[in-house]
């Protein structure tokens, strides 16, 4: 069985992550826009490193790195603004 202060900290570098996602879409063009994808970054690293450490240890818990490093990946590089519409065909 997983130590607490191990799953305590597998489950921090995750929320870290999402949190850091969501980031990245919201200071989109401001003035910390590059802050914030150099925290993504390392974040993205951090996540991809567990996953590829949970699979290579079959620890049980490597599939929810493996979805939260593509919910991380999805976020970052898709354009969610419904704004931006095509213009209407005459």
């Amino acid at each position: 069985m997983l130590s607490t202060g191990f799953g305590l900290a597998w489950i921090a570098v995750h929320l870290l992550g999402i949190v850091a996602s969501v980031m990245v879409r919201m200071h989109l063009g401001g003035r910390f826009e590059g802050l914030v994808q150099a925290g993504f970054l390392v974040c993205l690293i951090a996540v991809g490193l567990t996953t590829v450490i949970g699979y290579h240890d079959c620890l049980q818990m490597w599939p929810l790195s493996a979805v939260t490093l593509s919910a991380m990946i999805v976020t970052s590089v898709v354009d969610f603004d419904t704004t931006h519409s095509l213009p209407a065909e005459t």
